[in-house]
């Protein structure tokens, strides 16, 4: 029974000491990195239809400039396709914000 009254007794302290160190890895970590994973090539075609236009083509500065920093796209003949089956984007269009 000792050693469960002194687990009881630091169990409040340990949190204390959990939040503590979640908090200043939020707060203080390295802020540069953003996990992306596949999420930009699967959301892609929503975007390049709707608010870019650039879907079929990427022949104008401005479509292959976002092609190129983006880093989804694989290039086949002379166009630029996304690498990413496009069922995500479809189901996700319900959802996306437009801007005004």
């Amino acid at each position: 029974m000792n050693l469960l009254n002194r687990l009881k007794r630091l169990l409040p302290e340990g949190l204390i000491i959990f939040a503590l160190i979640l908090s200043i890895n939020n707060y203080f970590g390295n802020e540069s990195k953003v996990i992306k994973s596949d999420g930009d090539g699967y959301y892609d075609y929503l975007p390049a239809l709707m608010i870019y236009g650039d879907l079929p083509k990427a022949t104008d500065s401005i479509a292959s400039e976002r092609i190129r920093n983006n880093g989804v796209y694989i290039s086949y003949k002379d166009h630029k396709l996304n690498k990413y089956p496009c069922g995500t984007a479809t189901l996700m269009l319900p959802f996306l914000s437009m801007p005004i």
